[in-house]
């Protein structure tokens, strides 16, 4: 975007704006798709979360898990994209929806590890059938 008035209001416009992963300049936009207006970068919400996660933030996928480290990717508790993105004190990003929480509103589901809203869950597990089932299943057990 050539015009630095359209550029401005259409980064004030956007629902979130990061450091690009490709040309590393304030103006990747997450707002109904991934889109940098400097320089054009365009991806699918997986994607995007994956090259800012290695570009932006630095890490390496192999090295932080050889070290017994979490790779800060997982599914979205609103839209379900394996793009949601936990940029430690930034709170939480999905590149698919544009959902954004801050750190402590979402848990791991006690069974399979998604993420989960904590306000919109009364137990510690996911809607996943299998992971509900399961922690009911224990609970009645344990009464």
């Amino acid at each position: 975007m050539e015009d630095p008035v359209q550029f401005t209001a259409a980064l004030s416009e956007a629902y979130a704006v990061l450091p690009c992963p490709a040309c590393q300049q304030n103006a990747l936009t997450v707002d109904g798709g991934v889109e940098c207006l400097f320089c054009g970068y365009k991806a699918s919400a997986d994607t995007a979360a994956d090259d800012y996660v290695r570009n932006v933030l630095g890490l390496d996928r192999f090295r932080l898990e050889k070290d017994g480290g979490e790779w800060p990717i997982g599914f979205c508790p609103d839209c379900d994209w394996l793009a949601c993105v936990h940029a430690k004190l930034d709170g939480y990003l999905c590149f698919g929806c544009g959902a954004q929480w801050q750190v402590g509103d979402l848990a791991k589901c006690g069974r399979c590890g998604r993420l989960i809203d904590s306000e919109k869950n009364d137990i510690p597990v996911c809607l996943k059938p299998d992971a509900r089932d399961y922690f009911l299943n224990s609970a009645t057990a344990l009464s």
